[in-house]
């Protein structure tokens, strides 16, 4: 067919390249990287109410409990798009010096990464939802939000990084004596994250875009030693409502030890790749 094809649409003008030219280029395999934590565990911690009416400290002593996954999807080369995603939940129950102590949070965030090397380092945009609800009798505090968090992560040598811009619509509030003190939508900020599979720090800072109604400062830093975890973590909360002229505040600095696991897993799925 090749020979019947040659004297009859060529004359002799054109040369043809039978074999490898005629083939496709080899196509990429497309990596996931999964990162998976769990812990659970005791925890102690300080913190601290304040209102316009005054303050109270305390401690308590809580089951912790803290669960992650991220998943991130891409070709092994330059200059080419890929997926990523992020779970993540904490729960404790306990009791302290107010009674009762309770605390619960989650994030759900899933999006876009264009990397700039063959290990999957680029730039990152997700969209993100995020909530933490800390509970005691008469006391209540609050921050939930959606926000498309963006910026460049980085993944070498088992080191896994990210340092992410922060915009989000949301609401913070401090419930403290029945008395309800709220502020938002707009927030601005910034989140961090570095570290591999035996130590790893988490930070994040929101504001209030208009008249800096809120702030909140998060961090965690948490080291596994064979099935051992051992995590420091802290919060600052802080609320102006602006309809009543209060502000309120809350902050908790505290320990976590518990039996640990995290681990890295690396997979080729050829048919996986996504069309962009």
């Amino acid at each position: 067919m090749l020979k019947w094809a040659k004297s009859r649409g060529v004359q002799g003008n054109t040369q043809f390249e039978d074999g490898d030219a005629l083939l496709a280029p080899p196509r990429l395999p497309f990596i996931e990287r999964e990162r998976g934590f769990a812990m659970l565990g005791m925890a102690t911690g300080r913190d601290r109410w304040r209102g316009p009416s005054g303050h109270r400290m305390g401690y308590d002593l809580r089951l912790d409990g803290e669960l992650g996954f991220g998943l991130d999807g891409y070709e092994p080369t330059a200059y080419s798009w890929g997926t990523s995603s992020k779970i993540g939940l904490r729960f404790s129950l306990g009791g302290g010096s107010g009674s009762s102590h309770s605390e619960l949070g989650g994030e759900l965030a899933t999006g876009a990464v264009f990397t700039v090397d063959q290990f999957g380092s680029g730039a990152i945009a997700r969209i993100s939802g995020a909530a933490t609800a800390v509970l005691e009798p008469g006391a209540d505090a609050v921050l939930a939000n959606v926000g498309v968090p963006f910026g460049f992560g980085f993944h070498r040598s088992g080191l896994h990084g990210e340092l992410l811009f922060w915009p989000s619509l949301g609401w913070a509030a401090i419930v403290e004596k029945n008395k309800n003190r709220g502020s938002g939508p707009l927030f601005v900020g910034a989140m961090s994250r570095f570290g591999n599979d035996r130590a790893w720090f988490e930070g994040s800072f929101l504001r209030s875009a208009v008249e800096a109604d809120v702030d909140s400062t998060r961090f965690s830093v948490c080291t596994r030693i064979a099935q051992w975890s051992l995590c420091t973590d802290g919060w600052w909360l802080h609320v102006h409502d602006i309809q009543n002229n209060d502000a309120a505040g809350y902050a908790r600095v505290g320990l976590r030890l518990g039996v640990g696991s995290s681990a890295t897993r690396m997979a080729e799925s050829p048919s996986g790749r996504p069309h962009w």
